[in-house]
């Protein structure tokens, strides 16, 4: 079963398109304004987001798209009544990864969504299991994260969130994301819990609680590390 968020402020395309994914035993969320896009996201956590290019409110899709590549990778399948060419290449290089023009059906949409989630979990698996951020080494394949060549005795949890904030390259890690990868999905965990965590990794990595270098707070949201290895 696949999550798709619909982003589009047609009711009727919108109503349809809710029926159709579900009948075939998918899950939909709609909104029908992209400035709810980044909230509907951190709450919802969609496996797949179908996001429209013009709304009446003036919001714009391609803009939005890009917002929403500064800090995830969820995938983004445009789907515009426009058809034009030009149009198709400013919404992939605005982040897209795929375009399909209105009608479609959903036999083509699902077809084009497994392929989205096909090559990005290609992408995942060709990750290297090693990474490296100046003085940091994190190696996911021996579960052995080291700072400037010294092992880090790290409690279980503490290692699983720098290996969710590695495995995101830089990008945003949200509160949620975090308890759900380091408590597990069913368990009952407070963002206090979090920042108290944060607190215990920054202290073993010897960071200035201020000025961090490695774990980088993103207010309200949650956290990234610091690709760049500079306090931030």
């Amino acid at each position: 079963m696949t999550h798709l968020l619909i982003v589009d402020d047609e009711p009727h395309f919108r109503n349809t398109l809710i029926r159709a994914l579900k009948s075939q035993g998918h899950r939909a969320t709609a909104i029908e304004d992209c400035d709810a896009l980044t909230s509907t996201l951190v709450v919802h956590r969609p496996d797949v987001v179908l996001l429209d290019l013009t709304f009446d409110s003036g919001a714009s899709g391609l803009e939005a798209c890009q917002r929403l590549r500064t800090w995830s990778s969820v995938p983004v399948i445009i789907v515009s009544a426009s058809d034009d060419e030009p149009t198709k290449v400013k919404a992939l290089d605005s982040g897209a990864d795929d375009y399909l023009a209105k009608p479609f059906g959903i036999d083509e949409l699902m077809a084009r969504v497994r392929a989205v989630q096909r090559r990005l979990a290609a992408q995942a698996n060709a990750e290297t299991p090693l990474i490296r951020v100046n003085d940091l080494t994190i190696d996911l394949d021996r579960r052995l994260i080291s700072l400037r060549g010294e092992a880090l005795h790290l409690t279980r949890k503490e290692y699983k969130l720098l290996r969710t904030l590695a495995l995101s390259l830089g990008r945003l890690v949200t509160y949620e994301k975090i308890m759900e990868e380091v408590w597990g999905i069913d368990a009952e965990v407070e963002r206090a819990s979090v920042r108290t965590l944060v607190k215990q990794v920054r202290h073993k990595l010897g960071e200035d609680l201020s000025n961090p270098t490695y774990v980088i707070t993103e207010a309200g949201m949650g956290y990234r590390l610091n690709m760049t290895g500079t306090p931030a």
